[in-house]
């Protein structure tokens, strides 16, 4: 090829690597925000089992116990997924796709 006609292709050497970038940080993307989905549902159900509902009993204690450790496990679960996908995309040092890393920080608050 000639020096032109490199410099026209230029632009589309890595297209096909920013593409199966972008496809990957998508899908890992939904994937986090499906777990994150999973905790606050986990969340509202030990809300839900904490709130005071007139007596309480052995049984409704020890249900809102179970769903506080179900709720906090599924919280620490999209934690550290988070901070594994933060990590990754940390150790691309800029090579990855700032819209990812963006809806990253969003998803995290």
């Amino acid at each position: 090829l000639t020096a032109l006609q490199l410099e026209k292709l230029a632009p589309y050497v890595g297209l096909r690597m920013r593409h199966t970038q972008r496809v990957l940080s998508r899908r890992m993307l939904r994937e986090l925000s499906e777990q994150v989905s999973e905790a606050e549902v986990e969340v509202e159900k030990a809300v839900v089992a904490t709130a005071p509902l007139g007596e309480e009993t052995a049984q409704s204690v020890t249900e809102a116990d179970v769903a506080v450790a179900c709720g906090k496990a599924a919280v620490e679960k999209a934690m550290r997924a988070m901070q594994a996908a933060r990590a990754r995309e940390g150790q691309k040092q800029g090579t990855g796709d700032a819209n990812f890393t963006e809806s990253l920080a969003r998803l995290s608050e």
